[in-house]
């Protein structure tokens, strides 16, 4: 059986089907090193890692993984409704009152439309996070405007408007906790969160930008210490599997995440920086769960099709290895590249 005809098997049961859980194992899923890159040298790879920062990420070893086993040569199965059969909407994520002495402690990360703050109180044993959505009003667009006014001036729950793409956020947590997403996947969502007028006072001068408006509700996340964004100059072969198979656990929960970045990846260190002991996703802000009748079964299998390409195309390459037998200077690393790319073939 080729590698197109294992890839239109899989996009058929996907995600209820298991390509990991495949025996014999899909031949590249988890591509391994060849035997060529026991030749690398240090200043190859160093001059590896020059061109794929100075191109955007580029890596010229990436060829040496061999093609994309989820590719799919088939024009009619990407176009057929395939429904997802095993799919139950999640009942609605748990509202959650926050102690009366939680403050913050400092912002950790933001973005154009949110904030996330480190949220500390004496009744939890480790801080937890606070993700407000924090923008101007023209940022929640229309007719979403003034949504934080018109919510302070009285108006119920159930009336709130809020921003897109927290409700996004918030529809995906709610799937994540329905289908038992495996620990470690992604950060602990506690529920949704409302927060006081105090509290409100208290992110609005964090942020400390007037002209921002803060969402009332927000989501209560899991903070994990020392996580960091994966590049081409910190990323192991050991790290890229595990968040390729991260996100097939969330596309098992019937998400797509909508944002295959190293901005939404993060993964922890063991204290003698060799292992990660934790590898997980973030942000789900452009996700688009099975509650969406746009949503097809060959989406979340093109997403992980796409990662695919993103962690083993760019993140990966020669920098993973220590082995040392030849001399190779900077200047010839393509010539090198492709020679390895047409020996392997």
């Amino acid at each position: 059986m080729t590698s197109f005809a294992v890839a239109r098997t899989i996009a058929a049961t996907y995600p209820e089907g298991n390509p990991f859980a495949l025996k014999p194992d899909v031949l590249g899923l988890f591509p391994y090193p060849d035997c060529g890159q026991e030749h690398d040298t240090p200043e190859l790879r160093a001059a590896a890692l020059a061109i794929a920062q100075a191109r955007n990420g580029f890596n010229v070893l990436a060829l040496t993984y061999g093609t994309n086993p989820l590719f799919i040569d088939d024009p009619a199965l990407l176009r057929d409704t395939m429904p997802l059969t095993g799919y139950q909407h999640p009942p609605a994520l748990a509202k959650l009152e926050l102690p009366s002495d939680a403050e913050c402690d400092q912002v950790l990360d933001q973005s154009t439309t949110f904030r996330t703050l480190i949220l500390k109180s004496k009744d939890w044993v480790s801080p937890r996070l606070l993700k407000v959505v924090c923008a101007t009003h023209s940022s929640f667009g229309n007719p979403l405007a003034h949504i934080v006014v018109q919510y302070l001036q009285g108006i119920s729950d159930n009336a709130l408007a809020t921003s897109p793409s927290y409700l996004r956020e918030r529809e995906a947590y709610a799937h994540l906790v329905r289908h038992s997403v495996p620990d470690g996947v992604v950060q602990t969502c506690f529920g949704s969160v409302y927060l006081s007028n105090a509290l409100l006072d208290d992110v609005q001068r964090m942020v400390g930008d007037p002209k921002f408006e803060i969402n009332p509700e927000a989501l209560l996340l899991e903070y994990i210490p020392g996580a960091v964004k994966p590049a081409v100059d910190n990323t192991t072969l050991d790290i890229t599997h595990k968040l390729l198979r991260c996100l097939y656990d969330i596309h098992a929960a019937y998400i797509l995440h909508g944002a295959i970045h190293t901005r939404n990846m993060r993964f922890v260190l063991s204290p003698d920086g060799k292992t990660a002991t934790r590898v997980f996703w973030t942000d789900f802000t452009e996700a688009t769960c099975a509650s969406s009748p746009s949503l097809r079964r060959q989406d979340l299998f093109l997403e992980l099709q796409a990662c695919w390409d993103y962690l083993f195309g760019k993140l990966v390459g020669a920098l993973a290895f220590d082995h040392v037998a030849i001399i190779l200077t900077t200047s010839n690393v393509d010539a090198c590249a492709a020679y390895r790319v047409r020996t392997r073939i």
